[in-house]
C-alpha cells in the first residue's frame, strides 16, 4: 500500500554492487567486500583505494541511473547495503549516499527497498554478507549492534513514503 493507502504492485531493479560489493560483481570471483578492497588497496595503496571506493560511491549509480530506471518503467529499486556505509551503529551514522539515493528516487516516482546484506560480523559465511571471523551469530556485540543500526534506519525513514520497506537480513544462515 502506498501513504494514501492505494495498492501498489512493485516491479523493481536491483543496484547491486553500489553500496556493498559482491566479488562475481568486480570479477573478482566469489570474494567478500572486505577480500576486494584489500586486493584493490594491495596493488594500488591504501589512499588510492579509499578514493577508487568514493569514487564507486559517487559514480556507480546516479540521478541518472534512477531516471533511466524510471522511464524503462520500474517503479522500485532494490539498495543492497553493507552496514559498514552507515559507520557506527551507536550514533546516527551516515546516511548522506543512501539519502541521496532516496531523494533520487522520490524525485522520479521511484520506491526504494533497503536491504542489508552485510549485518556486523556477516549473517553468513558467504562472500555476500562480508562475513568477519566473528559472525553476528555468534557475538552478543554483534547483534545488538546489528539492532541498533535497524533502529537508526527506521528511525531516520520513518516519515519517507519512498522507502517501501527493508530486507532486515539478506540471506542468513542460523546454523554456524
Amino acid at each position: 500500500m502506498d501513504d494514501s493507502n492505494a495498492e501498489i504492485k512493485l516491479n523493481a531493479v536491483n543496484l547491486g554492487g553500489w553500496l556493498l560489493w559482491e566479488g562475481w560483481i568486480w570479477g573478482s570471483g566469489f570474494n567478500s567486500e572486505q577480500k576486494v578492497m584489500a586486493n584493490i588497496e594491495k596493488r594500488a595503496g591504501t589512499e588510492l583505494g579509499q578514493a577508487f571506493r568514493d569514487s564507486i560511491y559517487q559514480n556507480y549509480v546516479t540521478q541518472q541511473d534512477i531516471a533511466a530506471i524510471a522511464e524503462m518503467g520500474f517503479n522500485c529499486v532494490r539498495i543492497p547495503i553493507n552496514h559498514t556505509l552507515l559507520g557506527n551503529a551507536t550514533t546516527e551514522g551516515n546516511f548522506a549516499l543512501l539519502d541521496s539515493a532516496v531523494a533520487w528516487c522520490k524525485q522520479h516516482n521511484i520506491y526504494a527497498v533497503i536491504d542489508m546484506h552485510a549485518l556486523p560480523g556477516g549473517q553468513s559465511p558467504l562472500f555476500i554478507s562480508d562475513p568477519d571471523p566473528v559472525n553476528l551469530w555468534k557475538s552478543e556485540d554483534n547483534k545488538s549492534s546489528s539492532v541498533a543500526l535497524w533502529y537508526n534506519i527506521a528511525l531516520h525513514y520513518a516519515h519517507e513514503p519512498t522507502v517501501a520497506g527493508y530486507d532486515l537480513i539478506n540471506e542468513p544462515n542460523t546454523r554456524e
